[in-house]
Parts: C-alpha cells; structure tokens; sequence
C-alpha cells in the first residue's frame, strides 16, 4: 500500500508511518512531499481543516496512483478568551472519498495568545521563550506544555486515528 503524506516534517511523517502500520497488515509504503495547505501559515479555526485537506488534495495530484492522500494542519481556535491548540487530518482514501478527524486541544498560556493576536506564528512564538529551534519539527508546544505526556505527533496520530473511520467502518458512512 502506497501512503502519501502532504508534509516534510518527521513528526506528521513518522505518525502517519505508525498509523498506517497498526491498521494495515500488509506492506506501507509512506512517501512525504512538500505540497502547499493554501491557508496561512498559522491556521485558526476552520482554515486548519482546509488547510489539511489541501494537502491532501495536492497530494493526490502529485501522486495520483496511491491508495491513501495525507494532510495533516495544526491550527488554533479561540473558546472565549482562551487559546487552543489542535490538529486536523484530512485523508483521500479510495473510490476518493475523504476522511476529516482532528486531535483533542489544550490551551495555550496568555502570552502566548497575546503575541497570536499579532499574526505571529506558534513555532516562532514557543522557541522564542524556549530558547528552542523548530519545536514544531519535534515534540511541539503541547509536549512541552505536558512535559511529552502528549506530544504533537499523538496529536497528529490521534487526528489520523479519527479520519481513518470512515474507511475502518465504510458501511456506516454510507
């Protein structure tokens, strides 16, 4: 089975890997491509959904013979005056039909959300007080908010876990 996945970073790659492992017994064979989400570069809202099944739409123009097409978007959404933080999936499976799930969220510290509020990007944001380099590349804000209890690629496994249910149980979404 042939997997692509919209994405350079190893953790949406080394997730997908996992996944696709635990549900398939057969051999997967998961290739990554940098393809654009076409939102902005920090999604909030439903633009984070979009954003991952962009990807995975062009994906799929790229690879068009594969079985399964992989976006995978964080993004962030505003419950009142609290900062979430999520993933979304969108997964192309056969006959072309697409599979949406998201992670669970948690909320971000207030000056973290005070400098979102000026358009700046979360990766930017989290190495400035962390003194890190590329933390979205590795366990992300919310592993270090957990101390790696839950890191970004659970977030990103738990979303693909979620959008695979429409192809896990396909007479129920008929």
């Amino acid at each position: 089975m042939k997997v692509i996945i919209g994405s350079k970073n190893p953790v949406k790659i080394q997730a997908t890997e996992e996944v696709f492992n635990n549900l398939f017994q057969e051999e997967i064979i998961v290739k990554n491509v940098g393809v654009e989400s076409q939102v902005s570069a920090q999604p909030f809202g439903n633009e984070t959904s979009l954003g991952a099944i962009n990807r995975a739409k062009n994906s799929k123009k790229l690879f068009p013979t594969a079985d399964y097409f992989i976006g995978l978007e964080g993004g962030l959404l505003w419950l009142g005056e609290k900062l979430m933080l999520f993933t979304s999936c969108a997964i192309i499976g056969p006959n072309n039909k697409m599979g949406i799930g998201t992670s669970g969220m948690i909320e971000l510290p207030k000056k973290v959300g005070m400098r979102m509020k000026e358009k700046e990007e979360l990766e930017k944001i989290m190495d400035e007080l962390l003194g890190t380099k590329n933390i979205g590349k590795k366990e992300g804000a919310v592993g270090f908010l957990t101390k790696n209890f839950v890191t970004r690629k659970d977030f990103c496994k738990q979303s693909l876990n979620l959008a695979m249910a429409k192809f896990n149980r396909p007479k129920f979404f008929e």
